[in-house]
């Protein structure tokens, strides 16, 4: 899976309109980083990263 770059909004209107653009990003974007993080595992980082992982585990 990968993260997509999820530009933040160009925020225009009243300010609770920017409030509720800036909120429904802020929303998917969290959702998205959590479904990423909960399906992200040791076999997904490289073979320099899972050394590191590994060193420290000892």
């Amino acid at each position: 899976m990968k993260l997509s770059n999820r530009q933040p909004p160009v925020l225009s209107g009243t300010t609770e309109e920017k409030l509720d653009a800036l909120y429904s990003w802020l929303y998917m974007f969290c959702e998205e980083v959590c479904v990423f993080s909960e399906n992200l595992g040791y076999e997904n980082f490289n073979s320099e990263i899972q050394k590191i992982l590994d060193e420290r585990r000892n």
